[in-house]
């Protein structure tokens, strides 16, 4: 067994009264604390110790994706050695079942409900010490839109485009107007003003006209 000195191994001071101090190196250790009496007699007493390393945790997430699309998750360590890896996953902070297994290292993940969502990985080592790390994701719904629209009218009439719309939340909606020949400028072509819910207008010139409607989150 060596003998170390104390300046070596740990930060802080001891007293006959003990005191506080801060292991420096991971190891197993017997400290000793040694007293002499008025005869010169030395009394000892020991205390087995083992200091454990500081487990390290970053945790990688996509920040954003939709409900058909899977969440990478990406977990590295430091120091971690057997322990294993606690998975908890909440959306606005109520737990969620994880339907899909996840390693030590991570996976992928898909939710299929949108929302925001809290993904936490913790490790509690032998001294009951929990480390963890977490990161956020947001998950969008596929939006969806139905066009509802007179098949045929005529250069003045003024008609209403309505829409059916699904999960079109903090979304931007892009009309287009094709003649045939490719998306041309809507001024061009039309007068008004179509909104996420649709709205009137008029076509300023005959022919046969495609409208699209673009969702962008």
């Amino acid at each position: 067994r060596k003998k170390l000195a104390l300046e070596e191994i740990i930060k802080g001071e001891l007293t006959k009264e003990g005191g506080k101090i801060r292991w420096l190196k991971v190891g197993n250790y017997q400290l000793i604390a040694s007293v002499t009496d008025d005869t010169g007699r030395v009394f000892q007493y020991e205390q087995s110790v083992k200091v454990l390393p500081v487990i390290s945790m970053k945790l990688n997430v996509t920040k954003a994706t939709h409900t058909d699309k899977k969440v990478s998750i990406a977990l590295t360590t430091k120091n971690k050695r057997e322990h294993k890896v606690i998975w908890q996953i909440y959306k606005e902070e109520i737990p969620v079942e994880i339907k899909h297994h996840l390693t030590e290292t991570g996976g992928d993940l898909q939710l299929e409900e949108k929302g925001n969502y809290r993904i936490k990985a913790r490790v509690v080592d032998e001294a009951g010490r929990e480390f963890s790390c977490e990161e956020q994701a947001k998950i969008y719904p596929i939006p969806s839109v139905k066009i509802q629209m007179p098949t045929a009218v005529h250069t003045d009439d003024t008609f209403t485009i309505q829409t059916i719309t699904k999960d079109i939340e903090e979304t931007e909606i892009i009309w287009y107007v094709d003649n045939t020949s490719g998306f041309q400028d809507w001024n061009t072509y039309v007068e008004g003003v179509l909104q996420g819910q649709g709205g009137t207008i008029r076509l300023k010139r005959a022919g046969v006209y495609d409208f699209q409607v673009r969702v962008k989150d």
